[in-house]
Formats: structure tokens, C-alpha cells, sequence
């Protein structure tokens, strides 16, 4: 058996597919009468591929533990489905832009964003004259061979940018989000990603 999230109307009928689950919640939130729900199935690829490209012609069999999706093809839905589809696919491209935005500053290795936040709390001492407990902005000097106020201000200077960072994207990720909530046609969708990716790389990655 295999799994796979959905969303469904209340008939029923699949609207959208993806891997992910966390992401149709993201979905499903904004839209009324929707609800996620799990499919099962044991579909060759070619009905797994036609699930994933035309999901309208599918639906889900709330009353079945196993092999809950059939296939029954109603273009009634496909409109919606279409907007539903398009609105995730948007959704990863905030996504996208959002982590390449960050790149720069976000931790490539497990917990190191609490090892940056030891070692800004430790150059703030340091600034403040206090040296008896500041080993990390001692080896951050000896290893560019600087003095530690100097270590402490580079310390101090790269939390800022970061800090910047966090609360520029942190805006344009609300925005992006808040404003594909209301997109109501695939048309103010392609406008809105043409803002996102015009915006992005005049104001984000910058």
C-alpha cells in the first residue's frame, strides 16, 4: 500500500495532490469546505502519474481503509482543482525564494544557530569590557588574526546582517502568503509570482 495526502471537497472529490503534507495544510487552512484527508492506494504508475497531473479526475471513498481512490473523471471540479494546484505550486515558489533569500545566514550545520547566539552573547561582553568568559570570540581572533574587541565588533556586525536578514524575509514571506490567500483567478496568481520573482531579486537577495 502506498499514501498519499489529498485534498477533498465535500463530495469527495480529489482537488490536489502533493508529497508533502504539511504543505496542503498551508492549503486547505484558506480554503472552505475542503478537508485533508489521506489516500491509499495500489495504483499502477500510469493511474499515480494521472492522479498527480489531473487530480478532478479522481475521487476519495471515506468509507474505505484501503484502496480509497477511484477514478471517475468530472471536469466539474477542475476548475477549482486547477486554482488549488496552481495556489501550491506559488506556494513553493514563496518557499524557494524565501531560502535562497536566507542562504546566506542560515546554520548548514545541526545547532549551530545556538552556537551564533553563545558567541554574539559572548562578543556583547566583550564590548562591555567583560573578557573572563568570551573563549569563542578569543578563537574567532586568533583565527583572523585580529584583537578581541575587534573579533567581538565582526561578531556583533555579522548578528546584525542576519538579524536583517530574518526580518526582511520574514515580511516579504507574510505578504507573499497573505496575498496568494486571496488570489482568486490563475490570472491574479501568474501576477502575483511575477511580482514575487521581479522583487525578490531586486530586494531580497541584495
Amino acid at each position: 500500500m502506498k499514501y498519499q495526502p489529498l485534498i477533498v471537497d465535500s463530495d469527495y472529490r480529489v482537488l490536489a495532490v502533493t508529497p508533502e503534507r504539511k504543505h496542503l495544510l498551508w492549503l486547505v487552512e484558506g480554503e472552505c469546505d475542503c478537508q485533508l484527508v489521506l489516500g491509499v492506494h495500489e495504483l499502477s504508475k500510469e493511474d499515480l502519474a494521472d492522479l498527480l497531473a489531473h487530480p478532478w479526475n479522481w475521487s476519495y471513498k471515506p468509507s474505505s481503509m484501503q484502496n480509497n481512490l477511484v477514478k471517475s473523471p468530472n471536469d466539474n471540479v477542475k476548475e477549482r482543482s486547477l486554482m488549488l494546484q496552481n495556489k501550491l505550486w506559488a506556494y513553493y515558489d514563496v518557499l524557494t525564494i524565501i531560502n535562497y533569500a536566507r542562504v546566506r545566514v542560515s546554520p548548514v550545520v545541526n545547532q549551530q544557530d545556538l552556537v551564533y547566539l553563545e558567541k554574539e552573547r559572548q562578543a556583547r561582553q566583550v564590548r562591555f569590557g567583560i573578557t573572563d568568559d568570551c573563549q569563542m570570540v578569543r578563537d574567532y581572533a586568533d583565527f583572523a588574526n585580529c584583537t578581541l574587541t575587534q573579533a567581538a565588533e565582526q561578531i556583533l556586525f555579522k548578528a546584525e546582517l542576519a538579524r536583517d536578514t530574518y526580518a526582511n524575509t520574514e515580511r516579504l514571506r507574510m505578504e507573499y502568503l497573505r496575498d496568494l490567500r486571496k488570489c482568486n483567478t490563475l490570472d491574479e496568481i501568474k501576477q502575483l509570482k511575477d511580482k514575487m520573482f521581479r522583487e525578490s531579486w531586486l530586494n531580497v537577495l541584495l
